[in-house]
């Protein structure tokens, strides 16, 4: 499948106004629109939210926040540690389904219900990556149930 790119043409609107105005008020766009395609893994589970696994356009890949459950919609896991491998599993899994893997990673957001568990978690988390990590904001909240981890991760592909 050939990629489409949205070009912006810098020349004025037919109606005299600015471009970023033209596209406003008219809706007139090039034709070369990136197609947004929704991505889904059986390998990961279905959301019980009303939202996607993950979502390609072009060559970004964001995929929704993972947490530990299986493809039952069972969660795997007690620790940090279960939970975060069961998470990287879910993630590789719909990563690979967007035509990625975690090497195409550039950002992820990691939500702990426990700042005690940042260690614990860093330590399941590094043997996903080798020497280079992806860049990564880490932050505290509450999670349902009795899950400890969530991450989400934005990737970009190559070409």
């Amino acid at each position: 499948m050939g990629r489409r790119f949205t070009v912006h043409r810098f020349a004025r609107c037919h109606s005299g106004g600015s471009q970023r105005a033209c596209h406003r008020s008219t809706g007139h766009r090039s034709t070369y629109a990136m197609p947004r395609t929704i991505v889904t893994s059986p390998q990961a589970p279905n959301p019980s939210a009303p939202l996607s696994q993950a979502i390609r356009k072009g060559p970004i890949l964001q995929l929704s926040g993972q947490v530990a459950f299986d493809t039952a919609g069972n969660i795997v896991g007690t620790t940090v540690t279960e939970q975060t491998d069961q998470i990287m599993r879910n993630i590789t899994a719909v990563l690979e389904a967007g035509g990625a893997s975690l090497d195409d990673v550039v950002l992820l957001r990691i939500n702990l219900t426990d700042t005690a568990d940042f260690a614990e978690m860093n330590t399941a988390y590094e043997k996903y990556w080798g020497s280079e990590y992806p860049a990564r904001t880490t932050f505290y909240g509450p999670l349902p149930k009795r899950l400890l981890v969530e991450i989400e991760a934005l990737a970009v592909l190559d070409g």
